[in-house]
């Protein structure tokens, strides 16, 4: 039953080839009003930075009570951010997951989104860009750090953590890409709708941005 399910859900996203829709996500934490920031990515139910039919898998299994998910798992699940785990919720991941569709972050004017870091394969190899269209309306600050203890060595990992500040009303596509200098694919895509809302909220000085 559980796999015809699935293959239902296959069938349906490669049947409706429709332009990008958005599901939404709300900004609602536990955090200070000014600041998203999640310790999950909006459909990555298995945590590997990549949201795929498995995660659909996962959250169809969930719906069906055959799959216990973490608190975390749970509200990465939650992309209609009703609390709900149905699936309805899996068939829009696989839509993502079939670039068919993009998650969406709703924001108010003076709001920040943070990623969780994203880790790099090392100088000179593969590295996450983004890039924010249109490019004027949303600040970008890039943070990037080294939590192994060998620093010092070339090529040595890194974490990069992106922070999106909610500068003018509008609608906002933000798309990061792991690839190397000398590729032109990336192995790795994340891309999601930022929508910000006419409401202002009072800025930290503490966030510094950049425009991309």
């Amino acid at each position: 039953m559980l796999k015809k399910s699935i293959s239902g859900l296959l069938c349906a996203a490669t049947a409706l080839v429709l332009p990008f829709a958005t599901v939404t996500a709300r900004a609602e934490t536990g955090l200070p009003e000014s600041t998203f920031s999640p310790s999950y990515i909006l459909g990555d139910i298995d945590g590997d930075v990549t949201v795929t039919a498995a995660d659909a898998r996962l959250c169809l299994r969930a719906s069906a009570k055959l799959q216990t998910l973490t608190q975390e798992q749970q509200q990465a699940a939650d992309v209609f951010s009703d609390g709900e785990i149905t699936a309805a919720n899996a068939r829009k991941i696989l839509r993502v997951s079939a670039k068919l569709e993009r998650f969406e972050v709703l924001l108010k004017v003076g709001q920040a989104y943070v990623l969780p870091p994203l880790r790099s394969a090392g100088s000179g190899m593969y590295q996450w860009n983004y890039s924010v269209s249109p490019s004027i309306g949303i600040g970008v600050k890039e943070e990037t750090v080294f939590p192994w203890e060998d620093t010092d060595l070339i090529g040595a990992p890194s974490e990069t953590t992106y922070t999106f500040l909610a500068q003018n009303p509008g609608t906002y596509t933000v798309t990061l890409q792991l690839k190397a200098s000398w590729e032109t694919a990336p192995i790795n895509e994340i891309s999601f709708i930022i929508k910000v809302m006419d409401v202002v909220i009072k800025q930290s000085s503490q966030i510094s941005v950049i425009n991309s």
